[in-house]
């Protein structure tokens, strides 16, 4: 915080006053004094509209659109990603629709059919982009808004690519930094993290340069969601960098780069622990909370650090409000910490929550 933002008006009026000939009456009703007192009021509040300036124009400390327009500026040359639509497989049972037809799920979502010709697979594109998409149950029957006589059914299937939100400014702000700190260029370790971090649908990335040899490089992804890549998303990336892995540079990778997509693989990790919990929530609420709060930090995590740590899920457990106490806490059967690999992410397994009252021991 800068230095502007301390001074109070009665600071000011001080250092004023102290400034004025020692000769001239500064006593509180004197001409001096009143006429620098409203001023002094003024001036703290420019001071503090000049320490706001400089957080607003400083890319650690700015937001919103203000840090929009310094992403854009040069050197850095960045935009903040907008919301991504949800992209799902679709099952049909009769006549095929015509691309681009629409459909209404029962939670007042419109979704629009298309074909991928490359595997005669049927999916749909959610019109409302952000991760509301990823939420229409699995099985759902999509109704179509124009009659198709012989169409019987059509049902939504697995994610192909998540929805996701708006970039945060956290997630500007980082890149922001990495464009300072880790000059992406000439297909460089971080000219491969840029290109992964700026494809839809694209969450996280590793890169293992050399892994198979001279001019190989493996490319380990997850979803926006934390979660490992779906087949189709691996793909996709991997014609993007180095169609057919064939090192002839008609992706984005340089010739002679034989570059590998894969799909980061997940360790689920099974939670159990006695819990004394508040009596005015149930213990299904009290084990949906916990397990959101346990999945989030999975999805933190992911391709961030390697340990799943068992003092940070018991933080998580007593942080949630309906928590009392814990005991017993193991994770995956044994109460220390789990590591992973470096091409594993955590998936939240099952949580057993063994309800206990006071004073058990």
């Amino acid at each position: 915080m800068y230095e502007y933002l301390d001074k109070t008006p009665d600071e000011l009026l001080k250092i004023m006053l102290e400034e004025a000939d020692i000769n001239v009456d500064k006593r509180q009703g004197a001409v001096l004094y009143d006429a620098l007192a409203p001023f002094s009021i003024v001036l703290a509040k420019l001071y503090y509209d000049l320490s706001i300036s400089y957080d607003r124009f400083d890319y650690r400390t700015s937001y919103n659109e203000y840090l929009d327009l310094l992403a854009a500026q040069a050197p850095f040359g960045l935009t903040r990603f907008p919301a991504g639509k949800c992209k799902r497989y679709v099952r049909i049972t009769g006549i095929v629709p015509s691309i681009g037809s629409r459909f209404f799920s029962d939670d007042n979502l419109y979704w629009t059919f298309d074909i991928d010709i490359s595997d005669n697979s049927y999916y749909v594109i959610c019109e409302t982009a952000g991760e509301i998409g990823n939420k229409t149950e699995i099985n759902s029957l999509l109704v179509p808004l124009n009659n198709y006589q012989d169409l019987q059914k059509c049902i939504l299937s697995e994610i192909i690519i998540p929805g996701y939100e708006v970039e945060t400014d956290e997630s500007l702000r980082q890149r922001i930094y990495e464009k300072i700190t880790k000059p992406a260029l000439d297909g460089n370790k971080f000219q491969y993290e840029k290109w992964s971090k700026e494809y839809p649908g694209i969450g996280g990335v590793k890169v293992f340069p050399l892994w198979n040899g001279p001019n190989t490089v493996k490319v380990v992804i997850i979803d926006k969601l934390g979660e490992p890549a779906s087949n189709k998303l691996v793909e996709e990336f991997q014609d993007y960098l180095d169609p057919g892995i064939q090192g002839l540079g008609e992706g984005v990778a340089p010739c002679g780069a034989f570059v590998t997509v894969i799909a980061a693989t997940f360790i689920k990790i099974d939670i159990s622990f006695t819990l004394i919990r508040k009596t005015d929530y149930s213990l299904i609420k009290v084990k949906q909370d916990i397990e959101y709060e346990i999945d989030q930090y999975f999805k933190k995590i992911s391709f961030q650090e390697n340990v799943v740590r068992i003092s940070r899920i018991g933080a998580l457990i007593l942080e949630t409000n309906e928590t009392i106490d814990y005991g017993d806490l193991k994770i995956n059967g044994v109460s220390n910490n789990i590591y992973l690999n470096n091409e594993s992410v955590p998936i939240m397994g099952e949580l057993t929550i063994i309800e206990k009252t006071r004073g058990y021991k």
